[in-house]
């Protein structure tokens, strides 16, 4: 899967210790999803390490299941983006 990201999903991402193999690993198979604020959609899933990480992407993996936009990163618990 191609991992887009955008400035925010980028920076988030790096300041919260959160690597694009988190993030493909999440989209891979994720165990819930959730609507997101302005039409996106949030992906929730487990890391190898035990994480549980969302991802909310611009877009759903069933519009397209070979790229996803990354637009947010978060491990849960730790952030109350949603």
């Amino acid at each position: 899967m191609r991992i887009r990201m955008t400035s925010h999903g980028r920076d988030r991402a790096a300041e919260r210790g959160i690597s694009q193999d988190d993030i493909r690993e999440v989209l891979r198979a994720p165990y819930m999803s959730y609507p997101g604020k302005t039409s996106r959609v949030c992906y929730v899933g487990t890391t190898t390490d035990g994480r549980a990480i969302v991802v909310c992407t611009a877009h759903t993996l069933e519009e397209s299941p070979d790229s996803a936009k990354v637009v947010s990163v978060w491990e849960r618990g730790t952030q109350d983006e949603q």
